[in-house]
């Protein structure tokens, strides 16, 4: 019974996180301009607005196919966890 609740809490979370990064990438991909304007507003050199207009989008994208790709048994070799990966993009 503990297993069985575990794997659907793991699943539920993991189906949360991919629902939440498509979400937030495709929010910053329908709105580049308001997206480059509010980089561009930081505190941080406006190169960095260059860099992170599309880094961002792509990283979140990319770690939602990490979240995909995660729970198939052959993969969860890979260095790179979807959950610390969030973890980091959050923080």
């Amino acid at each position: 019974m503990k297993t069985t609740a575990s794997h659907i809490t793991i699943i539920s979370i993991r189906a949360f996180m991919i629902l939440f990064w498509v979400y937030v990438a495709l929010d910053k991909l329908w709105n580049l301009d308001g997206f480059y304007a509010a980089l561009v507003q930081q505190p941080f050199p406006d190169w960095w607005a260059d860099l992170l207009f599309w880094l961002l989008p792509l990283m979140e994208l990319g770690i939602m196919l990490l979240f995909s790709i995660y729970s198939f048994k052959g993969l969860k070799h890979l260095s790179l966890n979807p959950f610390l990966l969030s973890a980091a993009l959050l923080i």
